[in-house]
């Protein structure tokens, strides 16, 4: 029963996560996609520079709150999770299923970590592929 509640717990947080690291990754895209333009139109002067550089900027600062936010995902996710499933209003429903209380913190402990792990190895590709 602990593998079908961890299979569960893992089809229920890459609903979330999975659609993060594309959207993530897209950002990163978008970012080197503006570096390369900019670096084409370095040499414009006037408003073709200026819009160039508030580009980068722009990409740059969103990419770096995106990794922030990539980081934290998974703790806070975690912590939410774990608090609706098992002491909010689900709870009630999840502790008729027969396991252990233990194996239910197992199942999301395990998932937390293999996401934390996860989401260390994507912003290091993607920090990788920034600069």
């Amino acid at each position: 029963m602990l593998n079908k509640l961890i299979k569960n717990e893992f089809k229920a947080t890459a609903r979330v996560f999975l659609p993060a690291y594309g959207i993530f990754a897209a950002l990163l895209v978008m970012e080197r996609l503006s570096m390369v333009l900019a670096s084409s139109q370095s040499k414009a002067e006037g408003f073709l520079g200026m819009v160039a550089s508030m580009t980068i900027t722009i990409f740059t600062v969103l990419t770096v709150l995106g990794l922030i936010a990539l980081l934290l995902a998974p703790v806070i996710y975690a912590i939410v999770r774990f608090y609706k499933n098992l002491l909010g209003d689900e709870g009630y429903l999840s502790f008729t299923l027969p396991v252990t209380p233990g194996q239910h913190l197992k199942a999301k402990l395990l998932a937390a970590c293999v996401w934390e792990a996860v989401t260390f190895l994507v912003a290091a590709v993607c920090g990788v592929l920034f600069f």
